[in-house]
């Protein structure tokens, strides 16, 4: 079985405050970022490099632990361009299946959600949020907003802002 059918990876940043990011992956600041409270132990770091690392095939078509770390290596390596991002990864084993090609990760002592940040452009309210949550309780929900004085996101500290 290869390794993409075995195992899935969720990737989580180190900060939500870069505007770049908001960008990218939250819909132009319309959408969310979601903070999550991870183990240690179960987070890899990405290393970002000018060229991809050099595969060990021996490892790779041996398999078993040493095949499986040279998959890790080489899946968190990215190039040095996406450094901004400051990227983890929690690699996990495919075995719940949702619809044709998702998979899920369930929220509970392993990956526990913390902070719902709304991004600044966003419709949403906080009533059609807290709604939408089945147990709110201990999950901090803000809007953002794009900083005066830099080139940040931070926490809308107007209440008004956010309805």
């Amino acid at each position: 079985m290869e390794w993409g059918e075995r195992f899935g990876m969720l990737c989580f940043s180190r900060s939500w405050r870069n505007p770049v990011q908001w960008s990218h992956y939250a819909d132009k600041h319309r959408g969310f970022c979601l903070g999550f409270d991870v183990p240690n132990d179960m987070l890899a770091p990405v290393l970002y490099a000018d060229e991809p690392p050099a595969l060990d095939w021996d490892a790779i078509n041996e398999g078993g632990s040493r095949g499986e770390a040279e998959m890790l290596r080489w899946s968190c390596t990215k190039y040095t361009h996406w450094a901004y991002e400051d990227e983890l990864r929690v690699f996990s084993s495919l075995t719940d299946r949702s619809g044709k090609d998702l998979y899920f990760s369930d929220f509970g002592e392993h990956l526990r959600l913390r902070e719902i940040i709304v991004g600044a452009l966003s419709a949403v309210t906080r009533q059609e949020l807290a709604k939408a949550l089945s147990k709110p309780n201990g999950v901090d929900m803000f809007k953002a907003r794009l900083a005066f004085g830099n080139y940040r996101v931070v926490r809308q500290r107007d209440a008004s802002h956010w309805v």
